[in-house]
C-alpha cells in the first residue's frame, strides 16, 4: 500500500540527476551565445527573462500543469492566450494560438526563447520546420533557444537533428515525447507526455486531495476500444469476473473532445478508484498514465517490447522516463495472466498493509 500513498503524495514526479541544458558545456557552442547563468545571477535584481511559445497542446501542459501558470485570455474564441510567472530567478511569459505566427516572431523583445512544437505527421512536421526556420534568421537577436516537440508516436524524429546546435544548427537542447533511441540526457532529453489538455482535462490541487481516504472501486477502464487489442481483451476479462469491483465504460469509435458528461465521467473514475488500467494504443506511452497520476489512481500499464521493434523507438526499453525516475507503478506483460492476481491482491490490502 505504501507506494500508492507515495504517488498520492506526487512524490513520483520528483527528478533526479536532471541537468539545466542552457548551462551545459558543449564543444559545439560558442563563448557569445553560451548563457552564464551565474554570471548573470551575480546580482539579485538581474532575472533571466525567457519566453515560452507554444504551437501544440502539450504547451498547456508544461505551463499549467507542471510550471503551475496561469491563463489570460488576449483575443476572442482563445485566438491568442498569454501568462505570467516570475521565480526568483527566472521571470517567464508564456504565450499560444492561432493568433500566435512565425511573423509576430519579428515583435519579441526577449533573448531565451522555448518553443513547444508538434511533431506528430508530416503535415505538422512542416509548420514546426516553418517555426525553427524563422528563428534562424533572427538568431543574432534570440540568443538561446530550446524546444520541447510532442514527436511522433513511432520515433521518427529524424527532421530535427540538423536544427541542433551539436550538429551545427542554433537549437540548443530538445525535450522530446516518447522513447527515441536519440535521447542522450545532454542535447535530447525525453518530455512526459501529460495529459490531454486539448480535452480540457483539468488541474486537480492535489492540497484539497485526501491521501489515505479509501476508495469505493478496486479499479477502472474508460477507454476507446480497438478490435483485436489488449483493451478489448480487458473489457472482456472486467466484465466477465469483475463487474462489480471496477468502473467500465467503452466506446469504439475514438472522439477527439470530450463533451462535459463524458469529461466528469471519466475524472470521477480516477478519483474514486484505485488503480487505473492502461492497456496500451499506439505508443506504450497514453494520457491515461499520467491524468491517473493527476488524481492518485495507480496507474497499471502495459509492458509489450516487441510493439518496440516495430518502430524506431528504443527497442530495450518502454517508459524508459518514468522508470529512471522511479515512478511507483503496476507493470503487466499478459493481462488475462497478470491482472487477476493484481486484483485480487487489491482486495486485500489495508491503509496498514
Amino acid at each position: 500500500m505504501k507506494f500508492k500513498l507515495l504517488l498520492r503524495r506526487g512524490l513520483y514526479c520528483k527528478p533526479k540527476n536532471i541537468k539545466n541544458p542552457w548551462t551545459q558545456q558543449n564543444h559545439h557552442n560558442s563563448d557569445d551565445t553560451e548563457l552564464n547563468t551565474n554570471e548573470h545571477l551575480s546580482n539579485n535584481s538581474d532575472i533571466i527573462s525567457i519566453e515560452i511559445w507554444s504551437k501544440a497542446s502539450i504547451g498547456f501542459y508544461l505551463w499549467q500543469h507542471i510550471l503551475k501558470g496561469s491563463l489570460e485570455t488576449r483575443a476572442e474564441g482563445n485566438g491568442y492566450v498569454s501568462g505570467a510567472l516570475k521565480t526568483s530567478r527566472f521571470r517567464f511569459k508564456f504565450r499560444s494560438g492561432p493568433l500566435l505566427t512565425t511573423d509576430s516572431l519579428q515583435h519579441m523583445s526577449g533573448r531565451h526563447l522555448i518553443l513547444v512544437l508538434n511533431g506528430r505527421d508530416k503535415h505538422k512536421i512542416q509548420l514546426a520546420s516553418d517555426w525553427l526556420s524563422s528563428v534562424d534568421r533572427l538568431k543574432e537577436k534570440i540568443v538561446n533557444i530550446g524546444v520541447v516537440v510532442l514527436g511522433d508516436e513511432h520515433c521518427h524524429n529524424s527532421w530535427l537533428r540538423p536544427y541542433l546546435q551539436s550538429n551545427g544548427g542554433f537549437v540548443k537542447f530538445v525535450f522530446i515525447v516518447y522513447d527515441w533511441k536519440q535521447v542522450d540526457n545532454r542535447v535530447i532529453y525525453q518530455w512526459p507526455l501529460g495529459v490531454a489538455t486539448y480535452r480540457q482535462f483539468p488541474t486537480p490541487d492535489s492540497a484539497h486531495m485526501s491521501v489515505e481516504a479509501s476508495r469505493p472501486y478496486a479499479c477502472n477502464l474508460v477507454a476507446t476500444i480497438y478490435p483485436d487489442s489488449s483493451r478489448l481483451e480487458v473489457l472482456n476479462l472486467l466484465k466477465e469476473k469483475y463487474r462489480n469491483i471496477c468502473i467500465i465504460k467503452e466506446r469504439f469509435e475514438w472522439q477527439p473532445k470530450e463533451t462535459p458528461d463524458s469529461l466528469n465521467y471519466y475524472v470521477e473514475a480516477l478519483r474514486l478508484s484505485d488503480l487505473t488500467l492502461s492497456p496500451m494504443g499506439m505508443n506504450h506511452e497514453c494520457y491515461r498514465i499520467f491524468e491517473a497520476m493527476a488524481y492518485g489512481s495507480v496507474p497499471v500499464i502495459e509492458e509489450n517490447v516487441n510493439h518496440l521493434k516495430k518502430t524506431n523507438c528504443d527497442s530495450k526499453t518502454a517508459f524508459r522516463l518514468l522508470k529512471e525516475q522511479k515512478a511507483p507503478f503496476i507493470y503487466v506483460s499478459n493481462w488475462t495472466q497478470d491482472l487477476p492476481n493484481i486484483l485480487n491482491n487489491e482486495q486485500t490490502l489495508s491503509l496498514d498493509s
